[in-house]
């Protein structure tokens, strides 16, 4: 079973580990709690701070998908895609951590 995690903070608590200390126990939830074979999560490549955090947290980078995503709208509301990091660790990888 594959499951995705997401996250969003205020940038006034960027930097100071909670992110990572969040992430790091919804891993370990999803993984010894729910039995996850696999979670994923994705990212806007012009986020560096978001896939340094995936990568801190020992996940692999496996994609990067063009105009994938949006999160906003232009005043029509058509979506202003952007392209997507897809980032993953295995149960088995993540006890090895």
């Amino acid at each position: 079973m594959t499951w995705e995690i997401g996250y969003v903070f205020n940038s006034d608590y960027q930097g100071k580990g909670y992110a990572t200390e969040a992430s790091r126990r919804i891993l370990k939830y999803g993984f010894e709690e729910l039995n996850a074979h696999r979670i994923m999560a994705r990212c806007n490549p012009l986020n560096k701070k978001s896939w340094h955090l995936m990568e801190r947290l020992k996940m692999r980078r496996e994609g990067h998908f063009i105009n994938n995503a949006f999160h906003s709208t232009e005043e029509n509301g058509r979506p202003i895609w952007h392209d997507a990091y897809e980032y993953a660790i295995l149960s088995k990888e993540f006890k090895c951590n």
